[in-house]
């Protein structure tokens, strides 16, 4: 007879005043990264909050619950939602969307902030690229795109390049066959192509020699550009090590060198040793 399989039981979910939240002193997260605490708090006032808060209920010490429910997973969001409320734009009642993990268990809270933060995963370069480029067709200006997504406007321009590229590239890229540096230097030769006239949709040889060139020219700019700082230590380094020594002074000719009447009179002279 097979064994029965157990089910597993997720945590339930409810909505929990804010006032009754605290930030837990087992959350893992000490150092500031990321977005700051304050474009997380706009863009919760924009969009509303994406991702529930993890909690646990707050015990006594004759181990009763006291209504009170402390966060160990979710720390930069109680902080968003506190700024929020400091600056009376949230009620302090208002009613917070948390996971409640039972208190006590065999799972530390610490174990849960840390397992929140690590299995994180950022967005890859390209499924970026894909989302502006949506939200390009969508009616988005570069500069409404990188507000929202708190990144400077030179990156929603470099990811948008990426629509240059052949998609057989991209696929590439994708599966880690290249650098996103290299897919780059795709992007700008492929616009330099399609400055050729087509004819069928083909473009000249010449075309094509032009984007080489110029691909193999932005590599050897890059190359030098960071070769230069290791130049200039090996240039010092073998400057010790092949300069000739520095000259002895003649022990039989002294310059000597005196002022007299605001001129300076300069005379050898052979000492006898």
């Amino acid at each position: 007879m097979a064994k029965a399989v157990q089910k597993i039981k997720l945590s339930p979910s409810r909505d929990i005043p804010f006032n009754k939240l605290v930030l837990a002193q087992s959350n893992v997260r000490r150092t500031k990264a990321g977005i700051s605490i304050e474009d997380l708090a706009e863009d919760i006032a924009r969009r509303s909050l994406l991702q529930s808060l993890n909690v646990r209920p707050i015990s006594d010490a004759e181990g009763q619950e006291t209504g009170m429910f402390e966060v160990p997973a979710g720390g930069r969001r109680y902080r968003a939602l506190e700024l929020l409320v400091k600056q009376k734009r949230l009620a302090k009642t208002a009613p917070v969307p948390c996971i409640v993990s039972e208190a006590g268990g065999e799972i530390s809270a610490e174990e849960d902030s840390l397992a929140e933060n690590v299995h994180r995963v950022a967005l890859h370069p390209l499924d970026q690229f894909r989302a502006f480029q949506t939200l390009r067709e969508q009616g988005r200006s570069e500069e409404d795109i990188a507000a929202i997504f708190f990144v400077s406007v030179n990156v929603v321009k470099q990811r948008l390049r990426l629509a240059a590229v052949s998609p057989k590239l991209l696929d590439v890229y994708a599966d880690d066959g290249m650098s996103l540096e290299q897919l780059m230097a795709f992007s700008v030769t492929a616009v330099v192509v399609e400055q050729w006239p087509s004819q069928d949709g083909h473009y000249p040889v010449a075309a094509y020699q032009a984007a080489f060139g110029l691909s193999l020219a932005l590599q050897a700019a890059t190359l030098v550009w960071f070769a230069i700082p290791w130049l200039r230590t090996f240039s010092k380094y073998f400057y010790f090590l092949f300069a000739p020594p520095p000259a002895e002074p003649d022990s039989q000719v002294a310059l000597v060198t005196a002022p007299l009447d605001g001129a300076v009179l300069e005379a050898s002279e052979r000492m006898e040793w």
